[in-house]
């Protein structure tokens, strides 16, 4: 069952109702309530999962499922028409944030006439992991 909520402007200087916990309309008697009468969520626990940590050239944690990574890799060899750097495109796909990846397939696209877009990809890529000097 869908309510509407109503709402109306209420100008700083004119008398009327504030904002309170009523609602006009009835809700479901099994959902939650709203306001401050209502007792906090009770909470369960849940078996985590173990997730791969990779550090990136810039110290953060990286975790990607492996469906991503895939995705990624399928990405990169396709606009790189380079299955055989399968294993590299690999590891850059698991440490490497998504926007770079994006943003190096994209600086690929646009470059007419690249002779070896893998390795291309392969340099730029180890560039971005690099640390940077002051």
């Amino acid at each position: 069952m869908n309510q509407v909520n109503v709402y109306t402007l209420r100008f700083r200087g004119e008398v009327g109702e504030g904002v309170g916990n009523d609602v006009p309309y009835g809700r479901e008697p099994r959902s939650p309530g709203v306001g401050n009468d209502v007792p906090p969520q009770q909470t369960a626990l849940q078996p985590t999962v173990k997730q791969n940590n990779v550090v990136a050239g810039n110290g953060k944690n990286h975790r990607k499922p492996s469906g991503q990574i895939d995705y990624l890799v399928s990405e990169i060899e396709q606009v790189t028409q380079d299955t055989h750097s399968r294993p590299m495109f690999h590891i850059l796909a698991e440490v490497l944030p998504d926007e770079v990846i994006f943003q190096l397939l994209a600086e690929i696209r646009q470059g007419d006439g690249i002779r070896n877009p893998g390795a291309i990809f392969v340099s730029a890529a180890k560039r971005r992991l690099q640390p940077r000097k002051s």
